[in-house]
């Protein structure tokens, strides 16, 4: 909506810090400050050539010729693995624990070529292929 009229700003006293910007209370007084950055939900992709136990937020290639074996974190509801086989060879996914994956309480496949996104759910499903 359109203003009529006169308008008071109160700028900060110094010029603030690199990056920061000016943000107003509404009422005409304004202050520096720092943009806020949220955590990412995954990690920086990683490269694997053997059995290695994921965490949540991994972002994993394998690239072995040989089978391998890549472990599933301890799952809580909401965490997640990315996975993606660009070697020759089968890599194995496995629980933790009695964790399930996809309802099921038996460990997965992951062949050359393929990738698989994995969310944790809860006890009964586990961790659900996306």
């Amino acid at each position: 909506s359109a203003y009529a009229g006169n308008v008071v700003i109160t700028l900060p006293p110094n010029d603030g810090d690199a990056s920061q910007f000016l943000q107003t209370n509404g009422s005409g007084v304004t202050s520096w400050a720092t943009v806020s950055i949220p955590a990412s939900a995954y990690n920086t992709w990683l490269v694997k050539t053997g059995a290695f136990t994921a965490a949540s937020g991994d972002q994993l290639v394998c690239a072995s010729g040989s089978a391998f074996t890549i472990t599933l974190p301890a799952g809580s509801a909401g965490n997640t693995v990315i996975i993606s086989n660009a070697g020759a060879g089968l890599v194995t996914i496995a629980r933790n624990g009695s964790q399930k994956i996809n309802s099921v309480a038996a460990d997965g496949t992951l062949p050359n070529g393929n990738s698989t996104q994995l969310v944790y759910t809860n006890d009964t499903i586990g961790w659900f292929q996306v």
